[in-house]
């Protein structure tokens, strides 16, 4: 139901259009007859409420037009009128065919009832017995207007002779003062009130008249600054913005002289409330932190992805060189000691990488069984050396569970939670307090509310000694955005992606603070009985083949580790640092390979568009695409353009090993 409001002063139209939409009306507003004109005929309304005295066509015009239009005339029009209030203005507007008029201030109830009779009486309404008399003679409405008009004129220019004669208007300002929505008083030279309007008895709460202005509006004993007597000046009032503590809202004020004929000044105040409106700016000022928040995110993803291939690369050959190395060495030397740090150290890296690109929203989120004990034991030695000396770490790691997780993703919860503590110890220092304990729930269980499946779990407290967090502000922490640093000390991120991390793992945190005492962060993660290997992988006896191999890709480095990699597994291997070269080689010798593997980002051709034309060549090759980093292609767009397997570099030499096997063991299948 669209209902369309036609009022020239601001105010008593937006009041309208609130009070309407509030109650599920689509609302339209105009503010003279003209406008409203145009966007009836555009799209009718099923309602019209109208002012009458109005610039540049008033209602009573608007009303005639409407209803000599044969398409218009059957929207029921509401005159809401403070200044047309006669009998003669209520004959001449329901002669025109009006609906209802109403005369201003009415209760919003009452109005709201007044509408719904009128919408049930238009659809049982005849509009064809509308006085067509008053609907063809637009003479008599200008001549009405026009009587009107004058007798406002004349009163305005008497009022303006006899300024020091109030009490003589007193009936039309009463009348004007108590249709606003803004709160006004006025306020006699010995600071008592001599007049409220209605908004301003419902903001005090009762009828203040004849109390000092000072104290019932403030509250106050003493005479406030508010009053503001001293400061106004001959020419003008003088405007503030002000929080009352008497509502806690906050109030532009307005103050404006009464000059009396006595040479006393009296003061009239207007109260307009514009708490919404900056609660309005604020969260406009919300959301452009939040935009900017999200390009720097953006920022640092492009940034992520720009460096994760050559970073990637990189690391492939410190991985490939040391596993190459750890394959000759003696074992248990000090060699190999070495070696193993070395190859730990690029799996860290790697795993770092990771992280960023996850952080970033650039990179896929695998889950695997894993043990958080180890996971937690490798964080804290991370951070103890990294927080303030005036803090302790105390452990208690007992877990023995597994769990289905990405270890990136865990170490994130972790680094998260633990930075949150010395930060809140930072000051005064304290304890920081991790237990890591396997529990089980023989039945549902309920905490803070939430319930938690029966089952078993790896429960997790991190409890710190610091500050401690208000009760204002607890239920936040968790929302994106916010934080209680200071402006480049955080992002307002950390927990809200450790609980997206952990409930997506159908686990769940909890959080519980008193300021000055410190936090405890509890995570419940569901256990898995899923096993997994404790042997490191290059550790393992790998699958090998004698088939032949094409090796591509433009870094000369990782293209010699990986071709000592496959020919340690038995391989026969052929490599290419470019897509072009081994193309040609292709061309020339189609039968002569089993498997190709290739880099995806390559000058010239890509690794991709290199697989297209291989194909193109000879259908029933299986190829292997890796890459550092890419954007543009991943396992599924891969799979969908025949590619058997897809890996992300650096490719440690088992898992490598176990892709060729199982692509050339599918492509004799």
């Amino acid at each position: 139901m669209t209902i369309l409001v036609v009022e020239d002063t601001d105010d008593s139209r937006i009041l309208l259009v609130d009070l309407l939409g509030a109650q599920g009306y689509e609302v339209e507003s105009a503010v003279n007859g003209v406008e409203a004109l145009e966007k009836i005929r555009i799209a009718p309304p099923d309602i019209i409420i109208s002012d009458i005295l109005m610039p540049e066509m008033d209602g009573f015009e608007l009303c005639r037009i409407l209803k000599k239009d044969r398409q218009l005339k059957k929207i029921p029009v509401i005159f809401y009128t403070a200044t047309y209030t006669e009998p003669r203005d209520q004959k001449l507007a329901l002669s025109m065919g009006a609906a209802r008029f109403i005369i201003k201030p009415e209760d919003p109830g009452t109005l709201l009832k007044i509408i719904a009779e009128v919408m049930d009486e238009s659809e049982k309404c005849d509009p064809e017995n509308v006085n067509e008399q008053h609907m063809e003679n637009g003479v008599i409405v200008k001549q009405h207007r026009d009587a009107v008009s004058n007798k406002l004129y004349k009163k305005v220019m008497e009022l303006e002779a006899q300024k020091g004669k109030l009490k003589k208007s007193e009936k039309k300002y009463r009348m004007m003062m108590e249709s606003i929505t803004d709160a006004v008083y006025i306020c006699s030279p010995e600071r008592k009130i001599t007049y409220l309007n209605p908004a301003m008895k419902k903001r005090i709460g009762r009828d203040a008249t004849g109390e000092f202005c000072y104290k019932a509006l403030h509250g106050l004993d003493a005479q406030c600054e508010w009053c503001v007597f001293d400061s106004l000046k001959p020419d003008g009032g003088i405007e503030n913005d002000v929080f009352s503590p008497l509502d806690n809202r906050t109030y532009r004020i307005n103050n404006m002289p009464i000059y009396h004929d006595d040479n006393s000044v009296s003061k009239m105040s207007i109260y307009k409330d514009i708490t919404d409106y900056l609660e309005a700016v604020k969260e406009k000022k919300k959301i452009q932190n939040l935009l900017a928040q999200t390009q720097k995110m953006e920022s640092i993803g492009t940034l992520a992805g720009g460096i994760a291939h050559d970073f990637n690369n990189i690391l492939a050959s410190i991985i490939g060189y040391s596993e190459l190395a750890l394959g000759a060495v003696e074992k248990g030397s000090q060699m190999e000691g070495d070696l193993l740090e070395i190859h730990r150290g690029g799996l860290r890296a790697k795993e770092l990488v990771w992280q960023i690109l996850i952080f970033a929203r650039q990179s896929d989120e695998t889950v695997k069984p894993l043990k958080v004990a180890p996971l937690v034991k490798e964080t804290l030695k991370f951070i103890h050396s990294t927080i303030p000396a005036n803090i302790d770490i105390v452990s208690n790691i007992e877990s023995k569970y597994r769990i289905m997780g990405n270890p990136t993703q865990i170490h994130q919860i972790f680094m998260n939670l633990f930075t949150n503590a010395s930060h809140a110890m930072s000051r005064r220092g304290g304890t920081l307090k991790v237990d890591v304990i396997d529990t089980e729930f023989e039945k549902q269980q309920s905490i803070q509310y939430v319930a938690l499946a029966a089952g078993k779990y790896v429960k997790i407290e991190v409890s710190d000694t610091g500050e401690g967090i208000s009760n204002k502000i607890i239920d936040s922490i968790f929302d994106p955005y916010f934080t209680t640093k200071k402006q480049g000390e955080g992002t307002g991120l950390g927990l809200a992606v450790v609980q997206g991390i952990i409930e997506n793992y159908k686990g769940k945190i909890f959080v519980e603070s008193k300021v000055g005492y410190g936090s405890k962060f509890t995570v419940y993660l569901p256990s898995s009985e899923e096993k997994v290997s404790q042997e490191p992988e290059f550790q393992k006896k790998l699958p090998t083949g004698t088939e032949s191999i094409l090796l591509v890709d433009d870094e000369a480095p990782i293209v010699k580790a990986a071709k000592r990699s496959l020919e340690e597994l038995g391989y026969s291997v052929q490599t290419k640092i470019s897509a072009s070269e081994a193309l040609d080689l292709f061309k020339s010798r189609p039968n002569d390979f089993d498997l190709v593997i290739s880099d995806v980002t390559m000058p010239y051709m890509t690794g991709d568009a290199l697989a297209a034309e291989l194909m193109s060549i000879r259908p029933d090759i299986p190829i292997i695409l890796c890459t550092g980093y890419s954007k543009n292609i991943s396992d599924q767009s891969a799979a969908e353009i025949g590619i058997k397997a897809f890996a992300l570099k650096p490719v440690v030499k088992a898992d490598l090993a176990k892709t060729v096997r199982k692509v050339l063991d599918e492509a004799k299948g």
